[in-house]
C-alpha cells in the first residue's frame, strides 16, 4: 500500500531512511506508514513524534495529521494553544473518545477566521515562545 506515485519522489537511500525508522517497531506507529509518509523526511517524522510525545500528545503522536504539520507548524500550534489557554486535546464523554483541538487540521484561512492569527504570525510569534512559569521552577 505504500507503492504509490510519490513514493518515486524520493531517491533509494530517503526510502531506505524512512523504512528503516526505530519507530515502526512500536505497533502504535503502524498508522503511519500510509503513502503521506512520503512526503516528509525521516527526520521530520521523528521529529514530531517527539514534539507530540513531550507535549502531552503521546495519545495523538500516531495521528497523521500531526505528522503532516512541520515541526515549526506543530510546536507554534501547541505552544499558541497553551498560551491561550486552550486544551491541546478534549474528552468526549458521549464516544468515550480523546480529540485533538481542531487548529491541528484547520487550513490557514479556517485560522485566521476563528482565531484572528494567520499560519506565518503563529510560526514568527509562538515557535519560540519561552514560558516565564516553567522557566521559574527551573
Amino acid at each position: 500500500h505504500l507503492l504509490t506515485p510519490s513514493i518515486w519522489q524520493k531517491s533509494a537511500k530517503q526510502i531506505e531512511e524512512i523504512l528503516e525508522l526505530d519507530c515502526w517497531k512500536n505497533q502504535k506507529y503502524n498508522s503511519l506508514l500510509t503513502p503521506s509518509i512520503w512526503q516528509r523526511k525521516a527526520n521530520q517524522i521523528i521529529t514530531n513524534i517527539q514534539i507530540c510525545e513531550e507535549n502531552g500528545l503521546e495519545l495523538f503522536s500516531n495521528n497523521m495529521i500531526l505528522i503532516k504539520l512541520t515541526d515549526k507548524e506543530l510546536l507554534s500550534k501547541i505552544n499558541y494553544l497553551k498560551v491561550i489557554g486552550h486544551p491541546l486535546y478534549t474528552f468526549n464523554e458521549k464516544t468515550n473518545k480523546y480529540y485533538l483541538n481542531p487548529i491541528f487540521s484547520m487550513s490557514n484561512k479556517n485560522m485566521q477566521v476563528r482565531y484572528g492569527i494567520s499560519k506565518k504570525q503563529l510560526i514568527t510569534n509562538y515557535l519560540s515562545y519561552e514560558f516565564k512559569e516553567e522557566k521559574q521552577k527551573k
